[in-house]
């Protein structure tokens, strides 16, 4: 909920990457997978965009996640590497309402969905991530159908992930308390991740859980 709120600028990350990357192994590189990498202020420094650059121009593949339709603004370093390059949404909801009251700093989710078709109408490897999932909260069937029927147009996988309860949420005056009880249920767990397994099988969608290599379909 503090997305965009506090961000630590990493102003020698450059210096560190060019070095760093001289004799590591080549493999893929995860980035925004903990802090989003296209907060608004990544419009002024360019750290994320830089570090993209020197990554693939040194033989790396990326793996990009964010809530930021900004990553357009790099579409043309990513294609011209799309045999080395996958870009992923977190979608939480459909709806603006309810992003706006967990994720109030946030793109809208209409932006998220138009970014992700654009960049996959110019050739990159797309994926969603459904998450995190709140009983009673996000796991309707109309939110799981439409992230669905985007994942189906777009070929994109589907990257599925429960929420996780942390100790703070647990406080009575966390906004999200009520919701947060529920998730804890064992029965509601595997009855949301069997409606999904039925799904993806039913449509041909490739879906597996947040984090974990095991798929669901």
């Amino acid at each position: 909920m503090n997305w965009g709120s506090v961000v630590y600028v990493k102003k020698n990350l450059l210096n560190k990457l060019l070095n760093e990357t001289k004799s590591l192994e080549r493999g893929c590189v995860g980035i925004g997978t903990i802090t989003d990498a296209y907060q608004p202020i990544e419009a002024y420094f360019k750290l994320t965009r830089k570090s993209i650059e020197i990554l693939l121009s040194r033989g790396f593949e990326i793996s990009i996640q964010t809530k930021n339709p900004l990553v357009l603004r790099d579409a043309q370093i990513l294609v011209k590497h799309r045999d080395r390059v996958n870009v992923g949404f977190t979608i939480t909801t459909i709806s603006t309402r309810k992003s706006t009251y967990i994720e109030p700093k946030a793109p809208p989710p209409f932006c998220r969905i138009n970014a992700l078709i654009k960049l996959n109408t110019m050739g990159l490897n797309t994926w969603v991530f459904y998450g995190p999932v709140i009983p009673g909260f996000n796991d309707d069937d109309e939110t799981m159908g439409r992230i669905m029927e985007l994942c189906l147009e777009t070929g994109s996988t589907l990257y599925v992930d429960p929420l996780r309860i942390k100790p703070f949420m647990l406080n009575e005056n966390y906004p999200l308390h009520s919701y947060v009880s529920q998730a804890s249920s064992k029965y509601w767990l595997n009855s949301f991740l069997e409606k999904i397994r039925k799904k993806c099988l039913e449509m041909g969608i490739h879906c597996r859980s947040g984090f974990e290599e095991t798929p669901l379909d």
